[in-house]
C-alpha cells in the first residue's frame, strides 16, 4: 500500500513472500521514500500508523528543501554516544579525573539523555545552567566544570557531527585560584597549541 505526497515522496508498507505458500504479505510498519540531492532515500517511520508516517515524510521533505536535512551517522549520534567518546578519551590517555567527569555526566544526562547531539541548542544549555544554579543550588564551580565536560564531548565528536556545537555560557566563579584549568578546559587549550608546545604542557 502506497500514498504519495504531491510527487515529493511517498509512504508505503513493505511486503515479503511467504516461503511456504509464495503469497505476498504486507508488513505493518510504514516506510517513507523521497529524493534528496538526487538520491533516493528510504527510511522506516517507526510507526504502524499511516498518518504518523505522512508527518515524518513532510518533515523530511521540508528539511531537504531547506537544506537542513541530516542523514547517516550524524542523524543517529546522540548524547550517550558523546559520553562514550569522552570515557574512551579518558581511558586511552589514562586521565585520573574520570570519576569526577562521571559525576558531571550524571547531571548532564538528566537533561540531555536521548537527545541527538545536533539537537542540543544554546537555549537548552542555558536552561541546564539555570536549573543547576537555581533549582539544584549547585556551586558555580561545579556547573562550570559540567559545561566544560559537555564542551569537551563536542570537541571529541566533531569528526561525526562536523562543526556543530551549541554556544556555551561563561560561568563566573569567585574566590578561586587563578592560573589553573579544569581538565576539560586544559584539553581544549592543548588542541589549539603548536605541536612542539603540547608535550611540555602535558608534562607540566
Amino acid at each position: 500500500m502506497t500514498k504519495n505526497l504531491r510527487g515529493l515522496g511517498r509512504v508505503f508498507q513493505r511486503t515479503h513472500k511467504d516461503p511456504k505458500t509464495g503469497e505476498l504479505n504486507t508488513m505493518k510498519p510504514w516506510w517513507i521514500e523521497f529524493h534528496h540531492n538526487g538520491k533516493q532515500i528510504r527510511k522506516p517511520s517507526g510507526s504502524t500508523k499511516k498518518s504518523e508516517a505522512m508527518k515524518m515524510l513532510r518533515k523530511q521533505v521540508d528539511a531537504s528543501t531547506s537544506r537542513t536535512l541530516v542523514l547517516g551517522q550524524r542523524e543517529r549520534f546522540r548524547f550517550d554516544d558523546m559520553t562514550e567518546l569522552l570515557r574512551q578519551d579518558y581511558r586511552i590517555n589514562k586521565r585520573r579525573s574520570l570519576k569526577r567527569a562521571e559525576r558531571a555526566i550524571k547531571h548532564l544526562r538528566l537533561h540531555f539523555a536521548n537527545h541527538r547531539a545536533i539537537d542540543i541548542t544554546d537555549h537548552m544549555v542555558d536552561a541546564y545552567v539555570d536549573h543547576r544554579l537555581g533549582i539544584d543550588n549547585a556551586a558555580n564551580a561545579s556547573v562550570k566544570y559540567e559545561i566544560a565536560v559537555l564542551k569537551r564531548m563536542y570537541r571529541l565528536s566533531r569528526k561525526v557531527i562536523g562543526g556543530y556545537k551549541p554556544e556555551f555560557p561563561n560561568i563566573r566563579v569567585s574566590n578561586t585560584r587563578t592560573g589553573f584549568f579544569e581538565e576539560p578546559e586544559f584539553r581544549a587549550l592543548i588542541e589549539n597549541l603548536n605541536e612542539w608546545v603540547k608535550a611540555p604542557m602535558e608534562f607540566a
